[in-house]
């Protein structure tokens, strides 16, 4: 009864034909998960309505461009007589009527 076993852990075996078959298939679930992420953007810059997308520095370029003009056309009020436009100055805080449009 006093026998005494062998609890030793059992030796790994490297198996070099697997290492291989993991090699390719980490090489596939990358390709598929590039491919994945490529669709899913796609498809998302297709359902996304233009004006909600982000801004692009084109787009922020364009706004500080218009903003730092010295008149802004004034829609809600009419042409005058001679047609005029009215315009707001912003350097004298007035409105200002204008033949062309500027």
């Amino acid at each position: 009864m006093n026998e005494i076993q062998d609890l030793s852990l059992p030796e790994k075996h490297s198996n070099k034909d697997n290492s291989k078959a993991s090699e390719s298939v980490s090489v596939a679930g990358v390709t598929n998960a590039a491919t994945g992420s490529l669709i899913a953007d796609g498809i998302k810059a297709l359902a996304t309505k233009k004006e909600n997308r982000p801004a692009t520095k084109g787009d922020l370029n364009l706004m500080i461009e218009k903003f730092l003009g010295r008149y802004h056309l004034v829609k809600n009020l009419p042409a005058n007589a001679f047609g005029q436009y009215p315009y707001y100055d912003i350097i004298t805080n007035e409105i200002v009527y204008l033949q062309n449009e500027v």
